[in-house]
């Protein structure tokens, strides 16, 4: 349930550029002086707001047929404003003593019958307003008294009107704001992936490269990572091998160890100098601007060999 009521302000809402006047029906049940005397409170409040209201206050002071003239009165409102009582409620809902309140009892079967034809469009035109002394459990249950929005006039005041105004009126207390267009988000991980960096010295650096890059494409090939680039770059003691985005334990621990199997083969059948390979782990969170394998294979191999290792194998 959601009830609609302001704090703040003494005055009536000053009109806007887009305030309107409103046609409205005061549905009501005479069941007190003292609560017709608060409807006749309302009305005035409302006329005084530039709200057209009509109840049958001044049109009591001719002969009427009731019964057309309720008929008419609904047919022109754009709101019907049901000021809901205790015996509003029993006279609506036929709960109330035989031959009493047949205005309210009428004015039910014509409420009825807009709800059966059209009931989105009723929902909007007929709105259950509470006075000072009533509570939600006044409101008939046609209405919805616990699932559907309710009126609270708080005070027969300004103030304690503004709520009902600024929908009658269309000047309602917040707009939406307009909808820009979706915003670039950069990539996240939820966890960091894995940079490796690896240095390959045999004492000449033409052919470090070349083993370098052959080790690294060897061992990703034979861990089943597929084919991930490697980056190759000059370091000071031989040919460093970069390969970064690979994740998980299980990827690394055979990558590592195919790694280790392709230098022990090499040195195997090798003639000269050995292959001194040297392992570097790297934790690295994605960043902003990370676009590119070949960008991040610089940005790591910048980095000192020595940083953020969790091991440091040699082979």
């Amino acid at each position: 349930m959601r009830s609609r009521t302001v704090t703040g302000g003494d005055g009536v809402v000053d009109g806007g550029p887009f305030a309107r006047s409103c046609r409205v029906f005061l549905s009501f049940a005479r069941e007190s002086p003292e609560h017709v005397e608060r409807v006749w409170q309302l009305y005035e409040l409302l006329r005084d707001s530039g709200v057209d209201a009509r109840a049958d206050f001044v049109a009591a002071e001719e002969r009427q047929d009731w019964a057309r003239w309720t008929q008419q009165q609904m047919s022109s409102a754009d709101r019907v404003l049901v000021i809901v009582s205790p015996e509003y409620k029993r006279r609506f809902e036929g709960t109330a003593a035989p031959g009493t309140g047949r205005g309210v009892r009428y004015e039910a079967h014509l409420i009825r019958e807009h709800f059966y034809k059209d009931e989105e469009t009723a929902m909007r035109k007929f709105l259950p307003v509470l006075l000072p002394g009533a509570t939600a459990a006044d409101i008939p249950d046609l209405f919805q008294p616990t699932s559907a929005t309710h009126y609270v006039v708080s005070s027969l005041t300004p103030k304690g009107l503004r709520p009902l105004l600024r929908l009658l009126t269309g000047q309602p207390a917040r707009v939406e704001p307009p909808l820009n267009p979706v915003i670039v988000l950069p990539r996240e991980q939820n966890s960091p992936a894995a940079a490796l960096r690896l240095l390959i010295g045999t004492g000449s650096q033409g052919a470090d490269d070349e083993l370098a890059g052959q080790l690294a494409s060897l061992a990703c090939s034979r861990a089943g990572v597929g084919a991930l680039d490697v980056g190759l770059v000059a370091a000071p003691n031989g040919a460093a091998a970069v390969v970064p985005m690979i994740s998980g334990r299980d990827v690394l621990g055979r990558w590592i160890r195919a790694l280790h199997q392709q230098v022990r083969a090499v040195n195997g059948t090798r003639r000269g100098p050995r292959v001194q390979a040297r392992l570097g782990l790297h934790r690295w969170v994605p960043q902003a601007g990370d676009e590119a394998d070949s960008d991040l294979a610089a940005a790591l191999a910048d980095c000192e060999i020595a940083r953020n290792y969790a091991r440091s194998p040699r082979c």
